[in-house]
């Protein structure tokens, strides 16, 4: 009996020295304890005790756990959809506040109305006797022979920049009129267009690749470079020197 009691009393010792360690709470050691009492007592081999002698009870304090936050109250950014731009939103006192969208609208070009706001300014109609292009006199924009933007044309040119500013597409074609070779009138009127369109990009919020330039020299008259009898028709040759101004996508 005295070996039952030693063994009894070093194996309590060994449990109660472990039980902060081992995976079982204060219920599970207390049902461990009193059924080893039990068997104790029923061999004779220890007195009736409290299980707080060895087993304290744990503390009345409640033990907050750590709180894990639920995804409800994770805010994550949206993904965008492929092919739409990403909408991005900036949270302020609990308001939702939209960024400006991407595609906001811009005004329609109007060509028509555009060449009535100055003198240098015609629009040219097709056979449908709607209007294809608005033109601009060379005559205003360079002087003889030349490609450089003369002052005047500086000033027009910003006048019309924030006009054009809502074209998709806006295409610079140069003319001229018949004097000289044709070869060297196609080349002319294409340093005149690239003029107009270096300024636009390089002055306004149009864009190189909205914005195209091309030479078209003495092969589309608006206007007789001769008159019947064939003498000159300085008149004629002026409309015939011109910038088209023309919206792709327009039509």
């Amino acid at each position: 009996m005295k070996n039952a009691r030693t063994f009894t009393t070093f194996a309590l010792i060994a449990l109660a020295s472990t039980a902060t360690a081992l995976p079982f709470d204060a219920i599970d050691a207390t049902q461990a304890y009193q059924n080893e009492v039990a068997i104790l007592e029923a061999t004779g081999a220890m007195p009736s005790t409290e299980p707080v002698a060895i087993f304290p009870a744990m503390p009345e304090e409640e033990v907050a756990a750590p709180v894990i936050a639920s995804l409800q109250d994770v805010s994550l950014p949206a993904q965008p959809r492929v092919g739409a731009p990403a909408a991005v939103g900036v949270a302020t006192q609990g308001r939702e506040v939209a960024a400006p969208s991407a595609d906001i609208a811009l005004p329609a070009v109007d060509l028509a109305a555009l060449a009535e706001t100055h003198d240098a300014l015609a629009v040219r109609k097709g056979e449908d006797g709607e209007a294809d292009a608005m033109m601009m006199l060379s005559d205003v924009l360079f002087s003889f022979g030349d490609d450089r933007l003369e002052p005047a044309a500086v000033a027009l040119l910003e006048d019309l920049a924030p006009e054009l500013e809502g074209a998709t597409a806006l295409q610079i074609a140069g003319h001229t009129d018949a004097i000289g070779d044709e070869a060297s009138n196609q080349e002319l009127g294409l340093r005149r267009a690239n003029a107009v369109r270096d300024w636009l990009i390089a002055n306004s919020a149009l864009s190189a690749d909205v914005v195209t330039a091309t030479g078209i020299g003495e092969v589309d008259p608006v206007a007789d470079n001769l008159r019947a009898d064939g003498s000159d028709n300085p008149e004629g040759r002026a409309l015939n020197r011109r910038v088209e101004f023309l919206l792709p996508d327009a039509g």
